[in-house]
């Protein structure tokens, strides 16, 4: 190893000088704006690049949840993130509010994926639920929800998802499966 290598990284401690079990992390399109999720922990945001953090709480209260997976736009200002066996919380305030969001009504999920476009309105999340699991769209922030079957009305363990930078092309990834495509925001299915 070179010792150039060495110097192109910096250890940041969002949560102190401890180790956690980091679990997910996102960046705005410069690398500003940061938010990193930690098992059975807590959501950290950063706006300086990761030289400071601040602790969210997305549930208003102070408890642990293990965040599996987070997104962010464009600018770090509109966020997603995914509690595992649990739910989606958004925020349009670069973390310092969040909303509980419920693509598939009243029900903890294994949110596994999530992606957001680049302003944050096109996101899609999936629920790696074994042989029920589920993609779910919103064109609205969170707000609203469409459950997309790209491969008719069976469930997969999604795995991963990616969206291009005004939602409408997609990419959805199963687990020991297939990798589906769309080029309409979900509507039409393809898969590779």
């Amino acid at each position: 190893m070179c010792s150039s290598d060495l110097l192109s990284w910096i250890e940041v401690q969002p949560a102190g000088d401890v180790n956690r079990s980091w679990r997910s992390a996102a960046s705005d399109s410069d690398g500003s704006n940061l938010i990193v999720g930690i098992d059975t922990g807590r959501l950290y945001t950063s706006s300086d690049g990761g030289e400071n953090w601040i602790e969210r709480q997305p549930l208003g209260v102070d408890a642990n949840k293990n965040w599996d997976t987070v997104a962010s736009d464009s600018d770090g200002s509109n966020l997603i993130a995914c509690a595992e066996a649990g739910r989606i919380y958004t925020s349009s305030d670069n973390g310092e509010n969040w909303v509980e969001r419920r693509p598939a009504g009243d029900f903890d999920f294994g949110w596994y994926a999530v992606a957001s476009d680049n302003d944050g309105s096109n996101l899609i999340v999936a629920d790696a639920g074994g042989a029920g699991g589920r993609l779910y769209t919103s064109d609205d922030g969170g707000a609203n929800w469409t459950e997309r079957r790209p491969s008719g009305d069976f469930g997969y363990p999604w795995q991963s998802v990616a969206s291009d930078n005004d939602g409408t092309n997609l990419i959805a990834c199963v687990i020991g499966g297939r990798v589906y495509t769309s080029d309409n925001g979900g509507d039409r299915k393809s898969v590779v």
